[in-house]
């Protein structure tokens, strides 16, 4: 089945998913009383700990599903690269479901897309990929990739204690925390993971409480290789991008991840894109883009 504008769709909800990361190791409070003080200065912890860098290359896997679009993707990721602050690089080499790679550039709002199987390379702005009440550009997105989520040290937050519960403890000793809001505003509900201090999850709430967008983040491990300038950093290797109740997720597993690099190391990852005949390629703009898919073959786990 062909997708028109499936392209667009998998760099938005990528995208979308980069613009968000957050983490780190320490101990969780002991279960009891924890008041906002305490629960801000746990918040801040994690916030410090999880690793942050200039620079990644990584590989892994990807799914990405949004119904409404009837859009379903699975892909293995060869080589992921990002530099701070707006460069960044993603080629695939297998799909599930597709006969499509592709292969995709950008460099500040400019994006280059190339789609072997067609020999067609789509070309335009990233702003144009804007929808669905979601906008995102690359600085923002390598920002909170490559340096984590500073803004949550400056809110105040307070503990939650879970339903029946005396204490600030959820399932499997979970700490929830909520982000101190005027009423009739919207907030940020975390969860911390107790066995590292980690961020675990960030609820996107509106003003009712009711939560319309949900990031996880797991497996949190040192991304080095061995040289590492942040001793006792993590950085989270899988990680979801959930809509509650539409039926929409992007979500990501690092098989390898490496923020050791200095940008210079990464130069050649942004210098082209591997198989371009310049002179025998198709040009569209980026709005034409499509992608054989067949959503059957995708479903949530």
């Amino acid at each position: 089945m062909i997708l028109r504008r499936g392209l667009p769709m998998a760099m938005m909800l990528v995208c979308c998913l980069f613009a968000g990361c957050k983490s780190s190791p320490g101990n969780a409070p002991a279960a009891g009383a924890m008041g906002p003080a305490e629960a801000t200065q746990l918040l801040a912890r994690a916030v410090e700990t999880r690793r942050s860098g200039d620079s990644i290359l990584a590989s892994g896997d990807m799914k990405i599903h949004d119904r409404a679009s009837n859009f379903s993707l699975g892909m293995q990721i060869e080589n992921f690269a990002a530099v701070y602050p707006d460069r960044m690089r993603l080629k695939t080499t297998k799909l599930a479901g597709t006969v499509d790679v592709f292969d995709a550039l950008m460099r500040g709002d400019n994006i280059a897309f190339f789609v072997p199987r067609h020999n067609t390379l789509y070309t335009g702005k990233v702003s144009e990929l804007r929808g669905g009440g979601l906008s995102f550009s690359p600085d923002r997105i390598v920002s909170r990739l490559l340096k984590g989520d500073r803004a949550l040290l400056d809110k105040k937050w307070t503990p939650l204690a879970p339903a029946g519960g005396k204490n600030a403890r959820g399932k499997n000793g979970a700490v929830e925390v909520e982000e101190v809001h005027q009423p009739g505003a919207e907030f940020l509900r975390v969860r911390l993971d107790p066995r590292r201090g980690t961020i675990a999850r960030i609820a996107y709430c509106d003003a009712h409480g009711a939560e319309y967008l949900v990031e996880e983040y797991d497996n949190y491990r040192d991304v080095d290789g061995g040289r590492n300038p942040g001793a006792g950093q993590l950085f989270p290797t899988r990680f979801n991008l959930l809509w509650p109740g539409q039926d929409r997720f992007v979500k990501i597993n690092l098989k390898k991840a490496d923020l050791s690099r200095r940008p210079e190391e990464l130069a050649e990852a942004f210098e082209g894109i591997d198989g371009l005949d310049l002179e025998r390629v198709q040009r569209k703009a980026l709005g034409q883009a499509h992608i054989d898919s067949d959503p059957s073959t995708m479903q949530d786990e």
